[in-house]
């Protein structure tokens, strides 16, 4: 889209965009919000080289969203809300330390619910309520390397 920006003091907020197949911002550092939902068409989000918002990381409702990934996103200075996004394969955060809001990972019919729980341990600085429910548990034996069913299904705490 924008491949030499690098940082937007702001909001970047996408949503309702029918047309609208991938999302990538390939030299993006530090951005203050970033709000994506409602999209029908969204397949793909990458941002190679977010490392810090300073508000919120949201998305919702983006029906064909299977592949969202900020590699080398450290720190959330408001919520991390990923909700209702039916064809959620992959949550991609590796690096991320901080969640200043509550940390909410629900109704992605299709993300193992370890992913989320693995994300949320790795967290060394958190303010909020986690909510991590309604994604898939089948996922989570193959990996967490467990025998059973996931061993923690999420809940609030």
């Amino acid at each position: 889209m924008l491949p030499a920006l690098e940082t937007i003091d702001g909001t970047l907020q996408v949503h309702s965009s029918p047309l609208l197949a991938s999302l990538s911002f390939p030299a993006l550092t530090t951005l203050q919000v970033l709000a994506v939902y409602n999209d029908q068409s969204l397949q793909s989000v990458g941002f190679p080289r977010l490392t810090a918002l300073t508000g919120n990381f949201e998305f919702y409702n983006d029906a064909t969203l299977a592949d969202l990934g900020a590699a080398q996103l450290t720190s959330i200075g408001g919520r991390l809300k990923v909700v209702s996004n039916a064809s959620l394969a992959a949550l991609d955060l590796p690096v991320l330390q901080t969640v200043g809001g509550d940390f909410v990972v629900r109704g992605n019919a299709v993300l193992p619910a370890c992913t989320a729980q693995t994300i949320f341990d790795r967290l060394v600085d958190f303010a909020g309520t986690i909510v991590i429910r309604d994604n898939d548990s089948s996922g989570c034996r193959a990996e967490a390397g467990l025998a059973g069913p996931c061993a923690w299904a999420g809940g609030s705490a």
